[in-house]
């Protein structure tokens, strides 16, 4: 159904007391652009965290999900939901809280 259907059934089916203004439209944002996305830019992240870990040994939370989302060009929301699998219990990382700083580090 387009966009003119679907506003003309709409305006024949509404009330006259009530005003339903909206459209829709086709864009990009939709569920398989959204894993596409997701399929391209965990892997980075990844890499990005390893690297740090790799160098640093132990890498501060929020230092890692900032950094990484800046990098990868994500959110920090998304940063912290890739992080919260590789921390997961089967993942090999791990957050530990030692000076009240959460730390990420490799399991050991």
């Amino acid at each position: 159904m387009s966009e003119i259907d679907l506003e003309k059934k709409i305006s024949e089916t509404s009330d006259k007391n009530t005003n339903l203004s909206f459209s829709v439209s086709e864009n990009d944002d939709g569920p398989n652009n959204e894993l596409e996305v997701n399929r391209k830019k965990e892997p980075l992240f990844r890499k990005f965290v390893y690297h740090e870990l790799n160098e640093r040994k132990q890498v501060p939370l929020n230092e890692l999900i900032n950094d990484g989302a800046e990098f990868v060009n994500i959110s920090p929301i998304t940063a912290k939901r890739y992080l919260d699998k590789m921390c997961s219990n089967r993942g090999c990382l791990e957050i530990t809280s030692p000076n009240k700083i959460q730390i990420v580090m490799y399991k050991t």
